[in-house]
């Protein structure tokens, strides 16, 4: 079976993994709910679900502990790009260990991510994966806004998400619009929420200028706003891509290749289901484009 991850990279699997190691707590109550806890031998200790309760733990999200994660002797790691850090990762493809790396940016997105890692452990045939999978795919379009909503996810330093994250499109598909959809960054802090004092003002001028959304003049200050930040993501999404040959693909034998279209494509030929709606969020940019591993943008 060969599966390309959500960085570009092609991972191959003669078999399916019988020991998997999870480095997102998402990923882990995933595998669980796919009716594949059996299969996990290794989680953070942030992967709280009672069913891994018994697995061994391997440091945190940000602080994993690849020798650790080595002695496990996985088959397949389960990480993602803004929960973990670029050094672990980079260490695990080093010893090649196979690392499935996810972004989701949309609840579609999501919804196909569990459909490849069905597809990965070979669980996508049967219960509970098969009408877990369905009802993803049968989500509909995101409603009209009905309320308005701001989310701290942090709060020391105050940190909230903007349209181009997962969480932003989750309160779209239930009604709700972010309050800071327009933000420039992924997750803005308090600097972005208008402090007085001269560290906050300054944070937002260097992130700004790292980001090319101001120039040295004055043209770009005068900008939509909702310009500004399509181009800015443009220009971050570029550079990363130039980056993604960082981690190497694995150099296996391929029993299987994916059919046109990708594995979504495979599973929703499987089930009979539907090309499902695209589902978006309101405002923001929706890139597809696959980044490269770096730690979570500040």
């Amino acid at each position: 079976m060969k599966l390309v991850d959500d960085l570009g990279r092609t991972l191959v699997f003669g078999q399916p993994p019988s020991r998997v190691v999870s480095l997102v707590p998402s990923d882990t109550h995933s595998v669980i709910a796919l009716g594949a806890a059996h299969t996990l031998v290794g989680r953070t200790r942030y992967c709280e679900s009672p069913e891994a309760a018994s697995v061994p733990v391997v440091g945190g999200t940000k602080d994993v502990d690849v020798e650790a994660v080595l002695a496990l002797a996985p088959q397949l790691v389960i990480a993602n790009q803004e929960e973990n850090t670029r050094a672990a990762l980079q260490a695990l493809a080093a010893a090649r260990i196979p690392v499935l790396v996810s972004l989701p940016r949309r609840v579609a997105d999501g919804v196909a991510h569990l459909a490849r890692l069905a597809r990965i452990l070979r669980v996508g045939d049967r219960e509970p994966a098969r009408s877990l999978i369905r009802r993803g795919y049968e989500l509909r379009a995101a409603p009209p806004p009905t309320a308005r909503a701001f989310v701290p996810i942090w709060m020391d330093p105050l940190m909230t998400l903007n349209a181009d994250t997962f969480g932003s499109d989750v309160l779209a598909q239930v009604g709700v619009a972010n309050a800071f959809n327009d933000r420039l960054r992924l997750y803005p802090l308090a600097a972005d929420l208008g402090r007085s004092d001269r560290a906050a003002r300054r944070a937002v001028r260097v992130h700004r200028r790292r980001r090319g959304a101001v120039s040295r003049g004055t043209a770009a200050c005068t900008r939509d706003p909702r310009e500004r930040q399509g181009s800015v993501l443009v220009r971050r999404m570029d550079r990363r891509r130039t980056r993604a040959s960082s981690l190497q693909p694995l150099n296996l034998t391929p029993k299987q290749t994916t059919q046109p279209g990708g594995a979504a494509a495979d599973i929703r030929r499987h089930y009979g289901i539907p090309p499902p709606p695209t589902l978006r969020a309101t405002g923001g940019v929706n890139d597809a484009s696959k980044p490269p591993i770096v730690d979570r943008a500040t």
